[in-house]
């Protein structure tokens, strides 16, 4: 597969839903939304990147003896600044068209099981409450840039399975959101294989989504969706961050679905992480 075509294929997955779990018009709506921002914030990147190098170039001329190019040099700084905004903005838009769908807390019983899951296993995922959403840190999750999950990552989601099979979350629908730093990718096989970060970050999710189908996870239940390096949570340092390699999983009802079910916890089991010391960068 090409770059271009890994391209137009991912911006499908990113939006890819396998069944109902929110009404049409919800997602077509909260599509259009996520769509849109990606395509802003690509945009403002490239005019941030445009006036840098205006900038870079004249101050790389000599000295703003010229009073009409120290003028230029200004304003460049405050499109660049105002740019910056911008982006800033476009940002906090994707990301709340990624939380739309999310409607208040868990029932106690399945928000217990989560959190349960999630102290058993710190090092591997953390459990936002009020978000309804467990989040696997990447680096001990897959092999370093790769889409495969190691055993320790599989023993966790296989668990996370059992918990999302549970009667008293029958009614929740499942979204698998893969994220990454801004480090690009250049190792030349994970270039043909995903394209860029959009397309490594979408198979990583599509990863995660089958272990679930295979731990009998109903596939209508289930969504996934790329974001790149689009959505940081930190700021990202010369080797990109650690914390915004990630998956995101959020638990959320589905439309139609009927009354909570009630059921008894789920007990997890406890995992064991592996620890990845490697520098990731250098497998992108």
């Amino acid at each position: 597969m090409t770059r271009m075509s890994t391209k137009v294929a991912l911006l499908g997955l990113a939006l890819l839903t396998a069944g109902g779990c929110i009404s049409q018009g919800q997602y077509d709506s909260l599509a259009l939304k996520e769509r849109k921002s990606q395509e802003q914030i690509i945009d403002l990147k490239e005019q941030i990147a445009s006036k840098q190098a205006e900038i870079d170039a004249l101050r790389a001329a000599g000295p703003a003896t010229d009073p009409n190019q120290a003028a230029l040099i200004a304003k460049l700084e405050a499109d660049r600044i105002a740019l910056q905004a911008a982006l800033d903005a476009a940002r906090d838009g994707l990301r709340g068209a990624a939380d739309i769908q999310l409607a208040g807390p868990l029932p106690a019983a399945l928000d217990q099981a989560l959190m349960q899951l999630a102290a058993n296993n710190p090092e591997l995922m953390e459990y936002d409450s009020r978000r309804g959403m467990v989040k696997l840190r990447s680096d001990l999750t897959f092999a370093l840039g790769s889409t495969e999950i190691n055993a320790n990552g599989q023993s966790a989601l296989v668990k996370l399975a059992g918990i999302i099979n549970s009667e008293i979350a029958s009614r929740y629908g499942v979204r698998i959101v893969g994220h990454t730093d801004n480090v690009p990718v250049t190792n030349a096989t994970n270039v043909r294989r995903f394209g860029d970060n959009w397309g490594l970050s979408a198979f990583r999710a599509i990863a995660v989504k089958e272990i679930f189908t295979k731990s009998q996870v109903s596939p209508s239940r289930l969504e996934i969706a790329g974001r790149g390096e689009f959505q940081p949570i930190v700021a990202n340092g010369p080797k990109g961050s650690e914390g915004n390699r990630r998956v995101e999983i959020f638990l959320f009802p589905m439309a139609g679905a009927g009354p909570v079910a009630s059921g008894p916890e789920v007990a997890p089991i406890p995992v064991n992480p592996a620890k990845a010391g490697e520098d990731p960068a250098q497998f992108k």
